[in-house]
């Protein structure tokens, strides 16, 4: 878990690495308070650019 908290690898690696489904591994993460989305600002407004609808959420932010 510690490897996906710093960054280190994606969930789907650190759960594969963990012998768990995404699912598992993000309840696991819960019971140790690590976000399972880990986005900062800049990436979250990275993610939205492919949507259309994208602005509505910018003007939030």
């Amino acid at each position: 878990m510690e490897l996906y908290k710093t960054r280190q690898l994606s969930m789907g690696k650190t759960s594969e690495l963990a012998e768990m489904n995404k699912i598992n591994f993000m309840c696991e993460l819960g019971k140790y308070d690590i976000p399972a989305i880990n986005y900062d600002v800049d990436e979250f407004k990275e993610a939205l650019e492919w949507s259309p609808t994208h602005n509505i959420f910018l003007t939030h932010l």
